[in-house]
């Protein structure tokens, strides 16, 4: 309405240093079949433990997908920060959120 006057869209907009929170869909996929991996893979749990330890070092996305199957990452990522890298085993199986199904034996896959 007001032209090259109206601010809201003719105002220079600093776009440095700004990055997106959200990783592209490629890259989305490949975390997710990376930790789908690990879900299937036939490994001693404590070394599935140092996988995801791994794993949740990548990015901030990666923590956060992994919340789905160790809800206690953040706990695991301080203790390893402050010093101590032994590993915790959760209490139970890694699951994925929401409904379970009956007497499932391995945590359920992230769906691509």
């Amino acid at each position: 309405r007001n032209g090259r006057n109206c601010n809201y869209c003719h105002e220079e907009h600093d776009t440095t240093g700004t990055k997106t929170h959200r990783p592209s869909k490629g890259v989305r996929s490949g975390y997710k079949r990376a930790v789908n991996q690990i879900v299937e893979a036939e490994m001693p749990q404590e070394e599935k433990m140092e996988a995801y330890q791994r794993l949740a070092e990548r990015s901030p996305y990666m923590r956060c997908l992994l919340k789905a199957v160790v809800p206690n990452i953040d706990e695991i990522m301080k203790a390893r920060a402050d010093g101590g890298a032994k590993v915790v085993v959760p209490p139970a199986m890694p699951r994925a959120p929401g409904l379970q199904p009956k007497l499932e034996a391995s945590p359920t896959k992230l769906s691509l």
